[in-house]
């Protein structure tokens, strides 16, 4: 049992820097396509933001609820560190759906490196792709985005998001194995007047 809670503890910290990567794609391709003060794109944000700071905020709390073991090796949080990577695996592809919707289509039907590299093509790449900042930086972006979301390196994550370090139902096992409803068992017995059930 410990196991699984050290390999789901350094799993939801090594995402972190995914969970950032993601919110800084989204933000810089928002602003790339000229749509960052849409309200519907910072409502979009916002919802990357709340499920990577909750990940993170349980990731920490993992830490910070560790006790150490029967040979003094600091165990994290069973019930914080099943919550982060729950969390995180449930959220994840809400959130590439995201990033694949402010980046738009362009994530499968943009031009390619041939393209930009012939100088004839270069040049209407260059005006028919450029938006709120020059085309060669919101192609490369889009490119990266794609790679992220939409192309061989996407799908590993995707499929790792879902299955790594434990299924979301063996994550949701071990969260209800160490939630203790003793608190709020007894607050609501006595707040009920059932207290001495």
């Amino acid at each position: 049992m410990a196991f699984v809670d050290y390999h789901r503890f350094t799993a939801i910290n090594y995402k972190l820097p995914l969970l950032d990567i993601i919110i800084g794609a989204a933000t810089l391709i928002a602003e790339a396509n000229g749509i960052s003060k849409a309200g519907h794109v910072k409502s979009k944000l916002t919802e990357l933001i709340t499920w990577s700071e909750t990940v993170r905020g349980l990731a920490e709390l993992a830490a910070i609820r560790s006790r150490p073991g029967e040979h003094g090796v600091q165990q994290p949080d069973p019930l914080a560190v099943n919550m982060a990577k729950y969390h995180f695996a449930h959220g994840f592809h809400n959130a590439t759906a995201i990033l694949t919707d402010l980046s738009g289509g362009l994530l499968a039907a943009g031009p390619g490196g041939e393209d930009w590299d012939n100088p004839q093509i270069r040049a209407v790449l260059e005006k028919y792709y450029a938006a709120a900042v020059p085309a060669e930086r919101r192609l490369r972006l889009l490119h990266f985005i794609a790679d992220l979301t939409a192309r061989d390196y996407g799908g590993y994550q995707s499929v790792l998001a879902t299955h790594a370090e434990g299924s979301l139902e063996a994550e949701k096992l071990q969260i209800a194995r160490s939630f203790d409803a003793t608190r709020a068992v007894e607050y609501v017995s006595a707040l009920a007047g059932i207290a001495d059930r």
